[in-house]
C-alpha cells in the first residue's frame, strides 16, 4: 500500500495505490459478482446502493449486503481514518459500472445530517476493476477530477485498478471524459464516511 498526499485549497486529498493485497483483490473480483451482475464491458451503467443499514456503525453488519471482501476493504479505510485521528463510520456504500464516453458530471456527496464542517464528511472512491494501468489511462481516460466547483480545474487522478481517492466535503468530483472501447469495465465503489466524536 502506498499513500500519496495532495494539497488543494489547504485541504488534503489522499491517493492510495495497492489498497488491497493481491489475494484479497483477487477474491473481490469473484465476490463482487454476487452483489450485482456485470453484463459485459459495453453496458452503460449498473449500480447498487446500500445506505445506512441496520447497525450501520458496525462494519461487520454490512457483510450480508456487500460481502466479506468489501467489508475487509472498508475496514482498511476505517483504519486509514483512525491513523488520521478521525473516528469515521461508513454511512453509504455504492457500486457502479460506468462506460459512458462522456464521463460523469461534477457533483458533491452530501452528508446527512447536513454540516458546515467539511472535515466531518469524507468520500472514498475505490476502483475495483480487475485492470487499469497508465496505458489505459492514456487510451480511455476515466480520470477523476477533484475540485471545489465544476469550473475549477483542481487535481485529476487516474482510475488505476486497486486504488482509492479520499477527499473531504470541501470538494466535489467529476469524470470529464471516458472513452468507449476499454476491454474491461470501469468499476467504482463509493463509500461515504461521517466523523463522530470519540
Amino acid at each position: 500500500m502506498e499513500i500519496i498526499e495532495h494539497t488543494l485549497d489547504d485541504h488534503k486529498i489522499f491517493q492510495i495505490l495497492d489498497v488491497l493485497d493481491q489475494d484479497l483483490f483477487s477474491n473481490l473480483q469473484i465476490s463482487k459478482q454476487k452483489i450485482y451482475d456485470f453484463t459485459g464491458p459495453n453496458i452503460t451503467s449498473n449500480e447498487k446502493v446500500f445506505y445506512r443499514i441496520k447497525n450501520w456503525k458496525d462494519l461487520d453488519s454490512w457483510e450480508p449486503h456487500i460481502g466479506i471482501d468489501f467489508v475487509s476493504y472498508a475496514k482498511i479505510i476505517k483504519n486509514f481514518f483512525l491513523n488520521l485521528n478521525l473516528n469515521a463510520s461508513m454511512t453509504n456504500f455504492n457500486m457502479l459500472v460506468n462506460n459512458r464516453y462522456n464521463g460523469v458530471h461534477w457533483h458533491k456527496h452530501h452528508p446527512l445530517p447536513p454540516t458546515n464542517d467539511v472535515n466531518k464528511f469524507w468520500v472514498a472512491v475505490f476502483y475495483h476493476h480487475s485492470f487499469w494501468d497508465s496505458e489505459y489511462d492514456k487510451l480511455y481516460d476515466g480520470r477523476l477530477r477533484v475540485c471545489n466547483s465544476p469550473n475549477n480545474y483542481g487535481i485529476t487522478f487516474p482510475c488505476y485498478a486497486n486504488s482509492v481517492i479520499i477527499h473531504n466535503n470541501a470538494f466535489g468530483h467529476c469524470v470529464d471524459q471516458l472513452v468507449r472501447g476499454a476491454p474491461v469495465s470501469r468499476e467504482v465503489c463509493y463509500t461515504e464516511w461521517s466523523i463522530f466524536n470519540k
